[in-house]
């Protein structure tokens, strides 16, 4: 019909397909590829191998033929402009650029998952149609063109300039060299510029393999440091620091989409319910293994790309006249894009913020400078914890705690802010420190592990003169994180007790005296961290609702005592801090992506992804004998009950309540369901049948979790915290009195196919080992060590005497089995992405049901907006 371009990889020109009755682009290749029979063959192999992609945004190859010793192709055609038109000199605007490049990603990521990598992704090779939408091109050539020797009627500084430094180089080209191309184009298309300057070949390859990027911010001064970060990332010149696959991009860039307006919603008139807590741990109980507990996955290691503004969060308060109104609206920054930050502190003066990550097994501290957006590490990685940083009153160090070699504690130790000598202030403690106005003295949590008290203590600056402001045992103790009030008369705290349900209280400790005042009629589940604002008229606090496995910032006002809540979405948010001027709030936001997977034989490749509904199965999860599937959801907003088959059919709800359910697991006979639930205050063992009737309390007045039937049918086992530490206990099947198992600590037991021995976990000396012991009771033995990675309770494989646990290394969990016999472990399934929140086993012992997915934890700021 017509010729529509020509270049150095052939003609292209517009045809009639005479048999479908459609418009396609022919593209004839040049006589060079057509008289080489190696290449010819090389361009039909890649040319089929792209027609398999099926992509609203890659150009679509129908055929590849050959015609009087010519080869060409079929393919879509496309009718609008390229993205270099387009684009222009300006660039585009940035939501449009968002938009295309989010469309671009997408469509790499398809090709990547089908093992096929462009290696030409330019500015030429992005088309844009008449409805606006990208149209990739050019994949069943993009192989072929890379072998091919370059010229300079090519126009090649055009096309060095999105290379990568290992393609320039001739090294190993695989999905992270699309990624650095995909940089360089979404750079031009926000500044209309390139981020590699070179007049002639030699310069732009001496540009992308020596010299750092252009900042965005030179051509866009407003643009956010997290879009700058995104850039940066992408455009590093060692393919280990880049993103690692174009799905994290594409889920970052969704992050961006997803930004809208800010919304007031009318004062919530609801009253606040008392809500119910996490029993605190010692010091450093849970430090060494920074993966989540299995017993209280909330806002998982104490806390996972970043993007733009997140705008307007969605806010519910309550409005007293007369009260403040601090962060009543506000709007969200996102600071940090690497998913695995731990906890955060911002300067009072809003210079500094520093940080703690958990990446690649280690722990690091950094500190990034919010003007320049410059990060800077301070402390070099290290297998043990490091965290809960704060800034000194005057700025020049950072105070954060760190879990030394062969310690079960976590001591406290002050480094300069830009980096230094770290000196070691105190030991033994528990949570953020808080200082006093003068900077003379600080506060903090300890846990004394001989007499179990928990107390709050004070010290001079240098560690010396401690005291014991207030301590406490059994009933009541001293949790989350203590902060000093700004008039420093008072220090605020969180309170936990068992009267009148499991709960958390704020108090106040008098400075001098340790005189105690509650301070709110509010209470939480949990408690974690506590802020007063500097103007002392009111705190944020950081409180769990363990129902809805959900930890939200509310202020609370003083000396009213009337609390709001701040934010009000499905993710979590810990280790907040605020500067000065009132006007920003520092915290770690936790976002999880947790689904339920049908993994047949173990076969990461064949795993079948059954809800779509975040979070499912990920407090608890069981399989029947019968094969059908029972897991916690929280379709109803609390975690309830449901259940469907092993292909993700027929879902039924099996309980329906406020309260949250935990731990489940299926009787032998398949007819009931065990679960802990905290519905009448305290989370005990409860038993219901599987079609939803016969809902059963089964224990009370303790602290109970993991229930287990033996195979007769006669007794349950469960841990319980009833004197201290969890022990192992059982009941009759109907309920009835509690008979002790173990006296000593054991957690999550299971009993085995004969029900005359229970294995659990028991912990000394700072290290956790699998025991068994016989049901009746008697002397426990230790099996072996449980390894540090093991992020899990231990289960028994169905028909195969092994013993099962998941392993989790480097944010990525497999499930592990070892022969009850003894025996070396083994790997069962091969997932080389994500981690394993619960699992189950198929009745037939071959199969897995898991709740699997990531946490990513960012530093965010929540600006506040003048109404």
């Amino acid at each position: 019909m017509e010729k529509l371009g020509e270049g150095g990889m052939g003609i292209v020109y517009k045809a009639q397909d005479t048999k479908l009755n459609r418009v396609v682009a022919l593209k004839f290749l040049p006589d060079r590829v057509n008289n080489d029979s190696t290449t010819r063959s090389r361009f039909l192999q890649e040319a089929q191998a792209a027609a398999v992609l099926n992509h609203p945004n890659i150009c679509v190859i129908h055929d590849v033929r050959e015609e009087e010793g010519k080869q060409f192709m079929v393919m879509e055609f496309v009718e609008g402009r390229t993205l270099r038109e387009v684009n222009g000199q300006r660039g585009i605007a940035t939501e449009k650029a968002v938009d295309y490049a989010v469309q671009i990603a997408e469509a790499l990521e398809e090709a990547h998952s089908k093992g096929i990598v462009h290696r030409d992704i330019k500015a030429d090779n992005i088309m844009i149609n008449a409805k606006d939408q990208v149209k990739v091109m050019d994949f069943g050539l993009a192989k072929l063109k890379g072998s091919l020797k370059l010229t300079r009627t090519s126009s090649t500084v055009g096309t060095l300039a999105y290379m990568a430094p290992e393609q320039m180089q001739g090294g190993e080209v695989d999905p992270r060299s699309d990624i650095f191309a995909f940089g360089v184009l979404f750079f031009e298309m926000l500044t209309g510029r390139l981020p590699f300057r070179g007049e002639h070949e030699a310069a732009m390859m001496y540009s992308i393999i020596n010299e750092d990027p252009e900042e965005l911010t030179k051509y866009l001064p407003d643009a956010p440091p997290e879009l700058s970060f995104l850039l940066r990332k992408s455009l590093e010149k060692n393919p280990e620091d880049r993103y690692q696959q174009m799905s994290d991009i594409v889920r970052d860039l969704r992050r961006l989409k997803k930004q809208s307006s800010r919304v007031n919603r009318p004062a919530y008139s609801g009253e606040y319910r008392k809500l119910e807590a996490e029993r605190p741990v010692p010091a450093g109980s849970g430090e060494r293994t920074p993966a989540p507990q299995k017993k209280k996955p909330v806002f998982l290691y104490g806390g996972i790309g970043a993007l733009l503004l997140i705008a307007a969060a969605v806010i519910v308060y309550t409005f007293f006249p007369g009260e403040n109104t601090a962060f009543s609206s506000f709007q969200f920054s996102r600071i940090t894009s690497t998913g695995n930050v731990q906890s955060a502190a911002i300067s009072s003066d809003n210079r500094y913020i520093c940080y703690s990550q958990f990446d690649k097994g280690k722990y690091s501290l950094w500190v990034r400078q919010l003007a320049t957006s410059s990060n800077i590490q301070i402390r070099v990685p290290q297998q043990e914890f490091i965290g809960d940083p704060i800034f000194s009153n005057d700025g020049n160090f950072i105070y954060y705690r760190m879990l030394e070699r062969n310690e079960n504690t976590a001591s406290l130790f002050k480094i300069p802010v830009l980096g230094g000598n770290s000196v070691k202030v105190i030991a033994n403690v528990q949570g953020s420190v808080t200082f006093s106005p003068d900077g003379s003295q600080f506060a903090f949590n300890r846990v004394y592990q001989e007499t179990g008290n928990f107390a709050l203590v004070i010290a001079s600056a240098d560690g010396s003169k401690q005291k014991d402001l207030v301590a406490y045992k059994g009933e009541k103790w001293i949790s989350g994180a203590p902060f000093w009030s700004p008039k420093g008369d008072i220090i605020a705290v969180a309170l936990g007790l068992w009267e009148g349900g499991f709960h958390h209280e704020l108090i106040s400790v008098h400075a001098v005296t340790g005189e105690v005042q509650k301070m709110s009629e509010a209470t939480w589940d949990v408690i974690r961290e506590i802020t007063w604002l500097s103007d002392g008229e009111g705190l944020i606090v950081e409180g769990t609702d363990m129902d809805k496995m959900l930890t939200q910032l509310y202020f609370v006002g003083y000396p009213s005592g009337r609390s709001r809540r701040i934010t009000n979405d499905l993710n979590d948010y810990g280790g907040s801090s605020v500067t000065d001027d009132r006007k920003k709030i520092c915290a770690v936001q936790s976002e999880r992506e947790i689904y339920l997977y049908h993994v047949p034989d173990g076969d990461a490749q064949r795993a079948v992804k059954l809800t779509q509904l975040r979070d499912d199965g990920m407090n608890g999860l069981a399989v029947s004998t019968d094969n059908r599937i029972y897991f916690t959801s929280r379709q109803g907003g609390a975690f309830d009950i449901w259940s469907m088959s092993l292909s993700g059919e027929d879902p039924k709800q099996v309980t329906a309540d406020e309260s949250g359910e935990q731990n489940i697991s299926v009787t032998p006979d398949g007819s009931k369901v065990l679960f802990s639930s905290s519905r009448s205050g305290l989370p005990n063992i409860w038993s219901i049948r599987t079609d939803g009737s016969g809902l059963t309390q089964l224990t009370k007045d303790a602290e109970d979790y993991f229930p287990s039937m033996d195979v007769t049918g006669k007794w349950i086992v469960f841990s319980s915290w009833m004197r201290g530490p969890n022990t192992v206990m059982r009941i009759p099947a109907e309920g009835g009195e509690r008979l002790d198992v173990t006296t000593e600590n054991g957690n999550a037991p299971v009993l085995s196919p004969d029900g005359k021995t229970v294995y659990f976990i028991a912990a000394a000396g700072g290290k956790r080992y699998l025991s068994s012991i016989p049901l009746a009771g008697g002397t426990a033995t230790r099996l072996f060590e449980v390894p540090p990675q093991m992020t899990s309770a231990v289960a028994l494989r169905p028909n195969f005497k092994e013993f099962s646990y998941v392993l989790t290394n480097d944010g990525v969990s497999n499930i592990y089995t070892r022969p009850i016999g003894g025996g070396p472990q083994k790997q069962f399934t091969r997932f080389n992405e994500r981690s394993i929140i619960s699992y189950a086993w198929t009745a037939d012992g071959r199969s897995v049901v898991a709740s699997r997915g990531e946490v990513r934890s960012d530093v965010v700021i929540l600006n506040e907006e003048s109404e």
